[in-house]
């Protein structure tokens, strides 16, 4: 609240100032024309908006964090692959496979597994838009229903579930 308050405070003081002095052109210019800023600020501009993205957040639900992507400024990434490396807990490097807290994660889309790692995995997310995403799911202690060899798990959540041809 405070981020929004300041910039409109300090907005106002400047057209105040900017009602009650006119400035003039100088004097070396063609023209000594009284210019008033009112005049000009009403011509050129008709609304100010001010938009306002939340940062990706993590919220815990035991060895689960979901990140709902929704609202966020995760959509400003030219791609999916791009967004995941400003994700908290995942780590990212080209041609490898995403980790969590070092661990080597699989990966889910819809919670389906998928096949994918390595150079494979990365052309399919720089692939996927970032606004179909509606979630991530890191799991850092996947629990019984995982093979003991799985450290993590990455589940991808999409807007729109995949039909049967679009499968991995």
């Amino acid at each position: 609240m405070k981020k929004i308050i300041i910039p409109l405070f300090i907005f106002s003081s400047l057209h105040t100032f900017g009602q009650n002095n006119p400035s003039k052109v100088p004097s070396d210019s063609i023209s000594n024309t009284t210019i008033d800023e009112n005049e000009i600020a009403d011509e050129i501009l008709d609304e100010i908006v001010v938009k306002f993205k939340r940062q990706i957040q993590l919220k815990q639900n035991g060895s689960k964090y979901e990140i709902n992507l929704e609202g966020t400024n995760f959509k400003q990434f030219p791609d999916t692959w791009e967004g995941m490396k400003s994700l908290p807990l995942l780590q990212t490097r080209d041609r490898e496979p995403l980790k969590i807290n070092g661990k080597t994660a699989i990966i889910e889309i819809d919670g389906i597994r998928t096949e994918l790692s390595g150079e494979q995995l990365e052309n399919y997310l720089r692939s996927l838009n970032p606004e179909n995403l509606k979630k991530i799911e890191l799991i850092s202690n996947p629990g019984a229903m995982y093979d003991s060899s799985v450290g993590a798990v990455v589940n991808i959540v999409l807007k729109k579930k995949m039909s049967s041809t679009n499968s991995l």
